[in-house]
């Protein structure tokens, strides 16, 4: 088992690519935190991970929010005392025209699919960063690099994560925790 010991948190895991991979570092070992917006969407995957014979942590949150992200990485770190992996993967997807867009259908979308993936990062950055090891995977697609048609807004937040994708250098990465002010 490649991962065994390992202890990855990965959002957006209560169904789709988010419970696949939430399963799979399962099956190589290790122990998973399954983010989602309610315990309801997360009990599956806790569920499946646990008749694999691994420790599963259900972690309902508004990955959007700051407070409910904080709060989750806490709790993560309470129960594993370190994030070896973060896969960034929470997301929504919905088609609308963008000249008959309403605005918080675009707020909506920015917010789950790019917020997310700041706060996230941002809050289990310090841990991987004072352990000097931890890797950070962010879920992104093709479309944030080509566009579509009614997607403008799923292609202009995908392009932001993929506009970050590039590793940063140490030097640009603080060791204190972010302000929660």
């Amino acid at each position: 088992m490649k991962l065994e010991g390992k202890v990855p948190l990965v959002t957006g895991a209560g169904r789709g690519i988010g419970r696949e991979i939430a399963v799979s570092f399962a099956l190589e070992g290790a122990s998973v935190g399954v983010n989602d917006l309610t315990e309801e969407r997360t009990s599956g995957t806790v569920a499946k991970i646990g008749e694999l014979g691994r420790e599963a942590l259900s972690l309902p949150a508004d990955v959007s929010e700051e407070r409910p992200v904080r709060e989750m990485v806490e709790k993560f770190l309470e129960r594993f005392g370190r994030i070896d992996v973060l896969v960034n993967n929470a997301g929504v997807f919905d088609e609308s025209p963008l000249s008959s867009m309403p605005v918080p259908v675009w707020d909506r979308m920015i917010a789950t699919n790019l917020r997310s993936v700041f706060l996230c990062t941002r809050f289990a950055l310090p841990s991987m960063l004072e352990r000097r090891a931890g890797r950070i995977i962010n879920v992104a697609s093709q479309l944030g690099l080509k566009g579509a048609p009614d997607l403008v807004h799923y292609c202009a937040a995908k392009s932001g994560i993929l506009g970050s994708r590039k590793p940063w250098p140490l030097r640009w990465l603080r060791t204190t925790s972010p302000s929660t002010a």
